[in-house]
């Protein structure tokens, strides 16, 4: 059958050349010549547009392509796409772009005669679509990881033509200019939301993705504290101002504060109010992320609380104490309740004995005794507190015992008085005084009256000084007390006052005595005339001119007071023969 349509065509062909050639009928010269064209069948075919390209955006409006060509007899045209025809006319018209649309669009012409055909230009069609159905691979949009773990690639991709470009930003600023997000190990600083954007490059259309929330956990870092002061010093009762702890953690971090380990916020915050003593301490925060667990400490805030002094003790606690000169008294320990640490003083009358906590006097000395008081200090916030007071009663004496007047020797005349003679000597506890006499208590005070005195009273006196805790004692110098009295009671031994006696014997002596004080002396006189200065008159082998009246005269030395004794009256007797008398034998003779 090709062959038959093969040779009608030649015929044709031929046909026409030869009309070419001659001229058909008469015709005039003046009208130009009729030409003959006998076509081959189909040439010259068009297209009206005549682009062969066309990209369209999908959903815009096509145009019309017209297909033509020059065709004896007139043509057929048909305009297919994959082998599929989709149009059995000169024109493709196919109205709204669309991505199924796209591709080559041929325009076959076919001469009805020969059945010749052929195609015109191929018309390449280009839809430009998307991006559609942005998606992410993997498709998870929340990932949380610890700082330092490694986030895996993210890759974004879309329905497009041409092939979408893409980029991946966050918070506006681009971190990838492809379809992937690669962070890599991750850090802190990529915590945030990421969101990929596809864009047409011919159309500039453009569309996102789903964001992807990257939480980065970290921290806690940097702690610190608000104000940064670590070190507190406050009078008890001040106020401690709030202290927050805040550190670089994410998620927002948790945070407690401890004291030796106890708890004692479980927030951000320490806040201790009015401080109290017992709130001394180093209290340190503690951050921890409440996902990871990690924890981090900030600096110890030291908080010194000021306190006291209070209750001021003594060890030991004796506040008496009694003790012999030399002895030991032992160390006496002032303590309080203070902080910082008190100072500690001790004095006496004002006087400062000891700057420290102990007292300690050693060998006691009468010129320690006093009241001692302890001063605990606050050397922070100088309060100060005294203990009670320490008595020290030091024992001694009696030392040298004195007399007022100093005089140890009194001579006085009966019934007169002797001014008071006060004894005294220095003492710890005060001494008594005792006065005696040959061993007879005459005062138990420490001064001595004789009034309206009596010779029973003349003596020595003692003063002996007692101290009553240790019991020594001590005299003072002996007083000699004379008690100037008589002569009282003249008498002469033997008693006889008339005495006769032979001349030329002896008379026995007669003694005169007196009470007296002191010794009274005596004299004794005949006639006026003083015979002897003893006490004894003795008259030897007598003599009728001694015959007469004796007086004894006794004289006190002292108060020149004098008094006689009886008159003894000696009649001598005298022999006849030696008184020239003739009366007898014998003859008295008194003068």
């Amino acid at each position: 059958m090709w062959l038959l349509d093969v040779l009608l065509f030649l015929l044709v062909v031929c046909y026409a050349s030869a009309l070419n050639k001659h001229t058909l009928g008469n015709v005039s010269s003046s009208s130009e010549p009729i030409q003959l064209e006998v076509q081959d069948g189909i040439d010259n075919v068009y297209l009206s547009p005549s682009t062969t390209l066309y990209r369209v955006v999908e959903g815009e409006q096509l145009e019309s392509i017209t297909c033509s060509a020059t065709c004896i007899p007139a043509c057929t045209y048909a305009w297919s796409t994959s082998e599929k025809t989709v149009s059995a006319t000169d024109t493709l018209d196919l109205g709204q772009a669309e991505r199924r649309k796209a591709g080559s669009y041929t325009c076959t012409v076919q001469n009805t005669i020969s059945r010749f055909t052929k195609n015109g230009p191929v018309v390449s069609l280009n839809v430009i679509y998307g991006p559609n159905n942005v998606s992410l691979s993997p498709s998870f949009t929340t990932y949380s990881l610890r700082e330092g773990e490694q986030l895996e690639v993210i890759t974004c991709a879309a329905t497009c033509n041409p092939a979408c470009s893409y980029s991946w930003s966050r918070s506006g600023d681009s971190v990838s200019s492809t379809a992937t997000l690669f962070l890599g190990q991750i850090e802190r600083r990529d915590t945030g939301s990421y969101i990929c954007m596809a864009w047409n490059p011919i159309s500039r259309v453009s569309k996102y993705g789903l964001a992807v929330n990257v939480h980065v956990i970290y921290g806690p870092d940097n702690v610190s504290l608000s104000p940064s002061t670590t070190t507190y010093s406050l009078r008890e009762g001040e106020q401690l101002e709030v202290i927050t702890c805040t550190a670089t953690c994410n998620p927002a971090c948790s945070y407690s504060w401890s004291r030796s380990g106890d708890s004692v916020s479980s927030t951000a915050t320490l806040f201790l109010g009015q401080i109290e003593r017992r709130d001394t301490g180093s209290y340190i925060c503690m951050a921890w992320n409440p996902i990871s667990r990690v924890s981090k400490y900030g600096l110890a805030v030291n908080v010194h609380v000021i306190y006291g002094p209070n209750n001021v003790s003594l060890s030991p606690s004796t506040t008496t104490y009694s003790l012999r000169e030399g002895e030991q008294l032992e160390v006496i320990t002032c303590a309080a309740t203070c902080n910082p640490a008190c100072t500690y003083s001790w004095s006496r009358s004002g006087d400062s004995v000891s700057s420290t906590a102990t007292l300690f006097l050693g060998q006691i000395e009468r010129r320690e005794a006093g009241t001692y008081i302890c001063t605990a200090r606050n050397p922070e916030s100088s309060v100060t507190k005294d203990g009670l007071v320490v008595s020290v009663h030091v024992i001694h004496g009696p030392d040298k015992v004195s007399l007022s007047p100093s005089t140890t020797l009194y001579s006085v005349a009966e019934g007169n008085n002797i001014a008071a003679i006060t004894c005294y000597a220095k003492c710890n506890p005060d001494c008594t005084y005792t006065w005696s006499k040959s061993g007879s208590r005459v005062s138990s005070t420490a001064t001595l009256y004789l009034r309206q005195i009596e010779r029973r009273e003349d003596g020595s006196y003692i003063c002996t000084v007692l101290n009553p805790e240790s019991s020594i004692s001590k005299n003072g110098p002996d007083v000699r007390v004379d008690v100037i009295y008589g002569p009282y009671v003249v008498s002469v031994s033997p008693s006889t006052t008339l005495y006769r006696v032979t001349e030329g014997n002896n008379l026995a002596a007669i003694t005169c005595s007196a009470t007296c004080n002191p010794a009274c002396t005596y004299t004794w006189s005949r006639s006026g005339s003083r015979v002897s200065s003893s006490a004894t008159l003795y008259l030897r082998q007598i003599q009728r001119r001694e015959a007469g009246y004796y007086i004894c005269t006794v004289l006190n030395p002292e108060s020149s007071i004098s008094k006689n004794g009886p008159d003894v009256r000696v009649d001598v007797i005298c022999k006849l023969n030696l008184c020239g008398k003739s009366r007898g034998a014998f003859q008295s003779i008194s003068l």
